[in-house]
């Protein structure tokens, strides 16, 4: 399935949730959208997504959306060292795959799911981080 074909159905889920990208965010939405994913974009997103659970505050828009389908592919194959990293992104994403529609389109299509970090892998990195730090 192509990165269009997920782009397609989370726009029809979108318009058919009603979910709207307010004013305010058309601009950075759209600038995430046209880079390309790089650490420096994983950085700026999780970051954002620090103190908020959506891309533009507490409620889900096509931001959302569309920077999912932009990121699956990738985020979907992370190891835990990478989900420790990004673990707001992470969080994110892990929302997101579950909502409602998300979940079946990705099943049906073949998608890979990322495994939610536990307790116990946030653990274990930090202990091999200081153990490499020694």
């Amino acid at each position: 399935v192509s990165g269009s074909a997920i782009f397609e159905v989370l726009v029809h889920t979108a318009f058919a949730e009603r979910i709207l990208i307010p004013t305010k965010d058309v601009l950075r939405y759209n600038e995430y959208v046209s880079r390309k994913v790089d650490e420096a974009l994983l950085n700026e997103l999780n970051t954002t997504l620090v103190s908020t659970t959506f891309i533009a505050g507490h409620h889900i828009t096509l931001a959302d959306l569309v920077l999912f389908g932009l990121l699956v592919d990738e985020i979907a194959l992370w190891d835990t060292a990478q989900k420790v990293k990004f673990v707001s992104l992470t969080r994110w994403f892990v929302h997101l795959q579950n909502l409602p529609g998300l979940r079946e389109f990705l099943e049906r299509s073949d998608r890979n799911l990322i495994v939610p970090l536990t307790l116990a892998d946030v653990q274990a990195h930090e202990v091999k981080g200081k153990k490499k730090g020694k």
